[in-house]
């Protein structure tokens, strides 16, 4: 209505302007409703969005102007210009301004208008229905920039122009793996057995997916060809505004009602613009439905919205009572940890070791990741996760928390010994392991179970004695406590477990397989290809089975040196 109401309005305005000015006159400023509304006669088209106009008023006195169409980009599409080429070339157009352009970045020399024929549409309008432009978002206070929004989605839905492909792109996400039925999960993702789809389906009930990688955790079924040919088939987070009809069927777990309810949204949205998400629930049928799928469904892409904040705490130091509040693990959980940490005196280098002696599980590591630390970054921690860094020291809480202000106060820092000369030495002394500020201060650890003995007694400087040591002992280190030399002065140097999602190169270049050559057991480095592939593949997703690790060491063909390691790499 209030479109017709424009449309009927511009149209009597337009034949008593002719009249007035026995057309004589190609324009004259009139006032309607508080808007100056001008007619002009268009003598150049410059792109699909410009054109050159001539302005005259009742004096005869003639303005050339700049008109910058209010809205839209056509990105100097030549469709679009010849658009506006064929539509307003030599004619009679109106000239609406609008109430809110005060807030529009505009070009100088320029003015900003709406351009109308006689037509209730705009020509922002028109070129935006016909999929000829972009809506602009710079112009979101602009008055018609509801109806604008609206003309571009019916171009998407109708896949005109430049959104011609747009569902094609929309389609590659089939489903939602969050809520897909085993049906959807088998029939939309290539090479999926019902075993496979069971493991997605059984995997998600404890713990959502928070991202499409994390698929990778659920089966070994889900290799790395797998997951290249479905990646762009999966979503985590649906954008109720732009998927497709496929991944908006998924988030119902039901076939029948999925299908009527995409229906439903599909239709909505042609003629809608949704705002909010409590709007999601004026969807027809959606507000029985719609705590089925809040969890999973958003209005912008997901890299957009800000996390909820994770208390953080340095595993290495916290307290058991620390621990146990962030990851909820039992007393004896927790004190099994803290117990391996401080009595012997090892910094834990990887969450994946501690998998390894049965500490946490495999389901756990993948829950809990993103509450602990192992590292503490001084210029980027919370305080939550900097309090813990005294959770191993006999301090007083006043104390604490005064030190934890001052790091926070005095930031940034470009060392980390810098914050030395806000607490005691002694405290220091005991945070310096475990903290760092820059990347370069970022240990790189010699894994001690995998690497030539006598590469790593040169790495570490060894004496003589701790040397005799470690060279004597042919037994692999599991546990710290089996660790038959004085490694203290090292601990921050060497590992016993590689996480190969995060092992810097050196780390992976100081790896040795045992193999017989020559007649006898020698230490090989790892070639130098194999390096590359891991540190490839990680950088495309990251490692989630050792068949992923053993494949790149079979395509080398140096089995015989993953069987030699195997148990010594870890990820996660």
């Amino acid at each position: 209505m209030k479109k017709y109401l424009r449309f009927i309005s511009i149209t009597m305005m337009l034949l008593i302007i002719i009249n007035l000015s026995n057309f004589s006159s190609l324009a004259r400023p009139i006032t309607f409703n508080d808007m100056d509304i001008t007619l002009a006669k268009v003598v150049e088209v410059i792109s699909g969005e410009a054109i050159k106009v001539i302005e005259e008023d009742s004096n005869s006195n003639k303005t050339v102007k700049l008109i910058k169409m209010i809205g839209i980009d056509t990105d100097s599409s030549t469709e679009a210009m010849e658009y506006t080429y064929n539509r307003l070339l030599g004619k009679r157009v109106m000239l609406l301004p609008d109430s809110k352009d005060s807030t529009f970045d505009k070009l100088e020399g320029w003015s900003y208008k709406y351009v109308y024929l006689l037509s209730s549409k705009s020509l922002s309008e028109e070129l935006l229905e016909q999929g000829l432009a972009n809506l602009d978002d710079s112009y979101n206070q602009a008055e018609q920039y509801s109806d604008l929004d609206k003309a571009m989605l019916k171009a998407k839905e109708e896949k005109k122009g430049i959104w011609e492909n747009y569902n094609n792109k929309n389609a590659t996400i089939g489903v939602n793996i969050n809520t897909a039925t085993y049906t959807d999960l088998v029939d939309v993702l290539e090479d999926t057995t019902s075993s496979m789809a069971y493991s997605i389906v059984n995997y998600r009930k404890y713990n959502p997916f928070n991202s499409v990688e994390e698929i990778k955790f659920c089966n070994t079924a889900f290799t790395k060809e797998w997951f290249d040919k479905n990646r762009n088939k999966m979503s985590v987070i649906s954008n109720i505004s732009t998927a497709s009809f496929e991944e908006l069927k998924s988030l119902f777990n039901d076939t029948e009602l999925g299908d009527k309810m995409a229906k439903n949204i599909v239709e909505y949205r042609l003629y809608n613009l949704i705002n909010s998400l409590y709007e999601v629930r004026r969807i027809p049928g959606m507000y029985h439905n719609y705590s089925k799928v809040e969890e999973f469904i958003a209005l912008k892409p997901v890299n957009d919205y800000v996390e909820k904040e994770i208390k953080v705490v340095n595993l290495n130091t916290a307290s058991i009572k620390q621990i146990r509040r962030t990851c909820f693990f039992s007393v004896n959980r927790a004190d099994q940890i803290v117990k391996e940490r401080n009595n012997q005196k090892y910094i834990i280098k990887s969450l994946g070791e501690l998998e390894k002696k049965g500490y946490i599980s495999r389901y756990e590591i993948n829950r809990y990741s993103d509450n602990f630390s192992l590292l503490t970054n001084i210029n980027t921690a919370k305080e939550y996760e900097l309090e813990s860094l005294f959770g191993f020291i006999d301090i007083k809480e006043e104390t604490r928390d005064n030190i934890v202000k001052r790091i926070v106060d005095n930031r940034p820092y470009t060392a980390k010994n810098e914050v030395e000369s806000i607490m005691t030495s002694a405290y220091y002394d005991k945070l310096k392991p475990y903290i760092y500020a820059v990347d370069s201060e970022i240990p790189e650890y010699i894994n001690i179970n995998i690497t030539d003995r006598y590469n790593a007694v040169e790495l570490f400087n060894m004496n003589d004695k701790e040397a005799e040591k470690y060279l004597k002992n042919r037994i692999r280190y599991t546990f710290s406590k089996n660790i038959n030399f004085d490694y203290a002065n090292y601990v921050s140097d060497f590992s016993l477990f590689t996480n190969l999602n995060t092992a810097s190169r050196y780390e992976l270049e100081n790896i040795y397989g045992r193999v017989w050559k020559d007649s006898k057991y020698q230490y090989v480095r790892i070639p130098k290809e194999i390096i590359d592939d891991i540190i490839s593949f990680r950088e495309d997703q990251p490692f989630c089975s050792l068949d992923e690790v053993s494949e790149i060491f079979s395509k080398h063909k140096q089995k015989t040196i993953y069987n030699n390691i195997k148990d010594y790499l870890v990820f996660y």
